[in-house]
């Protein structure tokens, strides 16, 4: 797929994905249970991160036009869950930190070019505006009531559901907070919402309930009452 035309996948082509994919989660996820085996292939964090760098390359490139805009998100989702629970579970080092930064800022990227409906650049490991590459583009649900001339091929990327987004936000939260504690056992205590996620949290902010979007001590006295 040329990156100067992307195409949404074919039916064919999403059940083939969804297959490879699939058995790459259950790969990582057998390894990862037997990490504390001799015969692991991910017996630390740096193997973990390093494995499981490339499929989230993979998903980031299905590209967000419609009908494949919602597998994207889908499937980063379950990644992000599995992810982020393992991490903690491995013992925290001082040494791979900087390859830890780096993979969840590579992270916290890909989540804003699936929310904002982004081609993902893997040369750059950022988003870039789909409308260059598809000038037709349309954001559903307007596609209907554009006006283009007759013939125009008309391309659609329905943004992320609010389930999705909230799932995301409740994900993102929990995960913080332990890999905050986790990061402390050894005496770092960054703030991860600010060092690591910050690009992904303002995007969601405008798309969560204000209750779950702020600390409990800003919640308004009626939403926190309700």
């Amino acid at each position: 797929m040329s990156s100067s035309q992307p195409r949404a996948l074919t039916t064919k082509q999403e059940r083939r994905l969804i297959s490879y994919l699939d058995m790459q989660f259950l790969d990582i996820s057998r390894a990862f249970k037997k990490r504390a085996m001799p015969s692991t292939s991910l017996p630390t964090l740096e193997t973990y991160l390093a494995a499981t760098r490339p499929l989230m390359g993979i998903i980031l490139l299905i590209p967000p036009i419609d009908p494949s805009t919602a597998l994207r998100a889908e499937l980063l989702l379950r990644f992000t869950g599995d992810a982020l629970d393992a991490i903690p579970a491995y013992p925290p080092t001082r040494e791979v930190l900087p390859a830890l930064r780096s993979w969840l800022d590579e992270l916290d990227k890909g989540w804003v070019a699936v929310l904002e409906a982004q081609l993902w650049d893997p040369e750059t490991s950022k988003g870039k505006n789909i409308m260059q590459a598809l000038p037709n583009m349309l954001f559903s649900p307007t596609a209907e009531t554009m006006d283009v001339p007759p013939g125009t091929p008309i391309y659609s990327s329905t943004p992320v559901s609010q389930t999705a987004s909230t799932r995301l936000s409740s994900l993102l939260e929990a995960a913080c907070d332990l890999i905050e504690e986790w990061l402390e056992t050894i005496g770092e205590n960054e703030h991860f919402r600010d060092a690591f996620f910050r690009r992904t949290f303002k995007i969601l902010e405008p798309l969560t309930p204000v209750w779950r979007a702020r600390p409990q001590s800003q919640i308004p006295a009626v939403a926190a009452a309700s």
